[in-house]
């Protein structure tokens, strides 16, 4: 028997997902204002930005990037302001295991 939840529904999908970053953002969100305002300083200086750069940047401010907790797939949320470009490099920091993360270019 297959149950409805394992199903694989795309558009349900997408929309869960939506659901959880407004979640998300909502609940942290004048911390992931302050995110997405490193981002933005960052992207102005280098090409690429990743979340790992705006987490050094966030520490060296004396912020705690790890209460974004999963804010942080909403840093690079504004289409309008970033692009991916289609490459990902590995995360450096210990509590990520080396995921893949996006590199983001400032349009």
């Amino acid at each position: 028997m297959i149950y409805k939840q394992n199903e694989f529904d795309w558009r349900e999908a997408s929309r869960l997902q939506k659901k959880g970053m407004r979640l998300a953002s909502d609940k942290r969100n004048e911390l992931l204002s302050v995110a997405q305002q490193c981002a933005i300083e960052i992207g102005r200086k280098q090409r690429f930005v990743t979340m790992d750069d705006v987490y050094k940047v966030m520490l060296t401010r004396d912020l705690q990037p790890a209460q974004l907790g999963n804010a942080s797939g909403s840093v690079f949320k504004n289409q309008n302001m970033w692009m991916w470009n289609g490459q990902v490099q590995k995360s450096h920091r210990v509590s990520t295991h080396g995921h893949l993360q996006r590199l983001w270019e400032l349009k």
